[in-house]
């Protein structure tokens, strides 16, 4: 699927209820995420770097039961780090989810928000572009708060992925990184042989993001 001037896909492999494997079906819209009081701040990339040199946080490994719910399935693994425990139908339903076209970007940060700001975090959509920014935000996010979070990604510029070459726009879990190797480790629900833990490079990572893409976690 090809972005529009304000849409973005969230979206990856299609799973029949039967749970009978299919190929990879193009991504549907929806909006685009949009700039918020940013956590990518300088007081936050600052702790980023008094993060532990690798970390990484468990979860269970979600999969996503539709081909329009990566969004339901990553918040589902990710808010089991939170304490909360949300299945893929809840979230669908609370994110408003549809089947065609996808998750609406605003109310995944919405809907997490309701959850996290309990706790005193709060999550934004943050920049990509930058390695080493988005490195250290994991180290931050994953490091010191032990949080995973979550990334829109192009599933064709992940390494582990045939590369198909149109927009296949999708969402994984950020899990790990390791600052030496300059690696993340992702977690991703799509229901084929590409599900399961990756280790990229923050390099890769970056480039096969949304521009403002990564969900940031702040206190």
């Amino acid at each position: 699927m090809r972005t529009t001037a304000r849409a973005l896909a969230i979206a990856a492999v299609a799973v029949a209820a039967s749970g009978s494997l299919l190929t990879a079906s193009p991504a549907l819209a929806v909006p685009t995420p949009t700039p918020s009081a940013s956590p990518s701040a300088s007081p936050k990339q600052d702790l980023g770097l008094l993060a532990p040199a690798k970390a990484s946080v468990s979860h269970p490994a979600v999969k996503q039961k539709y081909g329009m719910w990566c969004a339901p399935a990553t918040m589902s693994a990710i808010l089991r780090t939170y304490g909360y425990s949300r299945t893929q139908e809840q979230l669908a339903k609370q994110m408003v989810t549809d089947d065609k076209k996808g998750t609406p970007s605003k109310n995944i940060r919405l809907v997490f928000n309701s959850y996290v700001n309990d706790k005193g975090l709060t999550m934004a959509w943050g920049k990509t572009k930058d390695p080493g920014a988005l490195l250290n935000n994991i180290a931050y996010d994953v490091g010191v708060l032990k949080r995973a979070t979550a990334i829109i990604v192009d599933a064709d510029l992940m390494p582990y992925t045939n590369g198909a070459g149109a927009p296949n726009i999708h969402m994984v879990t950020v899990r790990g990184y390791d600052k030496a190797k300059r690696t993340v480790t992702v977690w991703d629900p799509a229901n084929n042989r590409t599900n399961g833990n990756h280790t990229v490079s923050v390099k890769t990572l970056s480039k096969a993001a949304d521009p403002i893409g990564y969900l940031d976690i702040s206190r």
